[in-house]
């Protein structure tokens, strides 16, 4: 009986026009990612940095329908669109600036309108300047609760972000980051303005109290076919799925 109702129920939604697409299991798609992780993780609060025009909030949404969005860009050539995103879902905020360690302003890279960076030294070309703010500030501000999510396409700025979201860590229960296999961005004057290839972000991550749990969207680069960029998601170590070694 169960079952006729369900094919019922699909033909229905079949004339309307839509299709209903059950995700594999194993998919390494976001939407495969987001699907499993809302089995093991509830946060309340996500926190998008890297926002863009809203996409991947409204993508996450799907999945997290109850819970707050605030999304972080720093181009305001997206204002437009996340500002008519925000006007259209009652719990969505924007704020319209970089992510990093310290509030104030940074420079930018603006080449991409998709993949700009943010930077603490002058870039030599398409460099603006923006203003800058941290998680745990914008935390505080908008009084969102935890647990929370942190989302980051930030293209190698990852380090001065979280360093910025000490305190929203200790009660987050998802991370999920977008990660290198090479280090895109490398200062010979400072070191401790590199980016992070993934591994090493494994570790600087394993130390705040999370492990590696998923990772979609592989991308290889274009002029070898090597592993180029992958989105990780993290857990907290004590989440339940880490309680077992075992494939079965």
């Amino acid at each position: 009986m169960k079952q006729k109702l369900v094919r019922s129920l699909k033909a229905f939604i079949n004339k309307l026009g839509y299709h209903i697409d059950k995700i594999d299991r194993n998919s390494l798609t976001m939407a495969g990612g987001l699907e499993r992780s809302s089995k093991h993780t509830s946060p309340k609060s996500f926190i998008d940095v890297g926002a863009s025009d809203g996409r991947w909030t409204e993508l996450a949404m799907q999945f997290f329908p109850k819970s707050y969005y605030l999304l972080v860009e720093a181009q305001e050539g997206h204002r437009k669109d996340l500002e008519r995103f925000q006007s259209k879902k009652q719990n969505v905020l924007v704020c319209m600036a970089a992510a990093g360690d310290s509030e104030g302003e940074i420079y930018f890279d603006a080449s991409d309108l998709h993949a700009g960076l943010a930077s603490k030294e002058k870039l030599e070309t398409n460099c603006i300047t923006v203003p800058v703010t941290t998680i745990d500030l914008q935390v505080e501000k908008n009084k969102l609760q935890p647990p929370f999510c942190i989302k980051l396409d930030t293209h190698g700025f990852e380090i001065p972000i979280l360093e910025g979201a000490t305190k929203t860590l200790e009660k987050a229960d998802l991370l999920i980051i977008e990660v290198y296999n090479f280090q895109i961005v490398r200062n010979e004057d400072d070191a401790s303005q590199n980016s992070l290839r993934f591994y090493e972000l494994c570790q600087y991550l394993d130390k705040k109290g999370f492990y590696c749990a998923d990772l979609v969207d592989i991308m290889r680069r274009k002029k070898d076919d090597m592993l180029w960029q992958m989105d990780m998601f993290f857990y907290r170590k004590e989440n339940k799925v880490f309680e077992s070694n075992s494939y079965e």
